[in-house]
């Protein structure tokens, strides 16, 4: 899985394996202007990054520890450590001022900022329709458009998956409707997208555009968006040329 955000200031933070992050500056034509190293030894490998604009910094999630990237400070600084080796960060986001970190157990626990006080706790049964129904939950994504939050979740039955919507107190808003997956564990990105609910879903070779109630509207093949992105590139050089 691919781990990235974009702050407010225009900057992307990117995992680039497993010993590595690096931080690109998107005002200036996507100009690489730091590389950061991340010990996997002592943290883990990265599972999540997210942008808090409340404590105006990256949130960087491993399987042991979660910290916070100041650009300006250029630091780590860590704000939870898990202690045993039978848990593991798997999943988090960032909803104002709260950040909602999903562990492999699929537990989900909810912290405030910037104090890190932990002020709710779900437990897989709370998340889950039914044992019988899902295998485990993927990601864990908020959209500040709508004040919402999206749960990817894997399903029992023929690789398939489902997006569920929920609400700031974890309440099921929406059951999505499941999508089978070609490859039995496909790299699968979850994000917000606009301002009116919708949500995109990739894997190695699709887009699915999701609706506010988790049902797909659109698919598109990845190779089809970058050829268009790469042709709108190529005319509006020509066009810089002409001018």
């Amino acid at each position: 899985m691919s781990c990235f955000s974009v702050s407010h200031h225009c900057q992307l933070l990117i995992a680039h394996g497993n010993d590595q992050i690096d931080l690109y500056d998107l005002s200036i034509s996507s100009v690489k202007s730091r590389e950061i190293p991340w010990n996997s030894n002592a943290y883990g490998l990265i599972r999540d990054i997210s942008w808090s604009k409340h404590i105006n910094a990256f949130l960087v999630l491993g399987q042991d520890v979660l910290c916070s990237y100041s650009p300006l400070a250029n630091q780590f600084q860590i704000h939870l450590n898990l202690s045993s080796m039978h848990d593991r960060f798997w999943s988090m986001t960032v909803l104002g001022c709260e950040t909602f970190v999903l562990h492999r157990n699929d537990q989900l626990h909810r912290y405030c900022l910037s104090s890190w006080t932990l002020t709710q706790q779900w437990s897989r049964q709370q998340l889950i329709l039914d044992d019988s129904i899902d295998k485990y939950l993927e990601q864990i994504r908020a959209h500040e458009a709508i004040g919402l939050l999206a749960v990817l979740i894997r399903l029992r039955n023929e690789q398939r998956w489902r997006i569920d919507i929920f609400d700031r107190q974890m309440q099921r808003l929406y059951t999505g409707e499941s999508l089978r997956m070609a490859s039995v564990y496909p790299r699968l990105m979850l994000q917000p997208f606009g301002q009116h609910g919708r949500w995109t879903l990739t894997n190695e070779n699709k887009i699915w555009i999701v609706n506010f109630n988790g049902h797909f509207l659109e698919r598109s093949s990845r190779k089809s968006v970058r050829s268009n992105s790469n042709n709108n590139n190529e005319n509006n050089n020509n066009n810089n040329k002409s001018t």
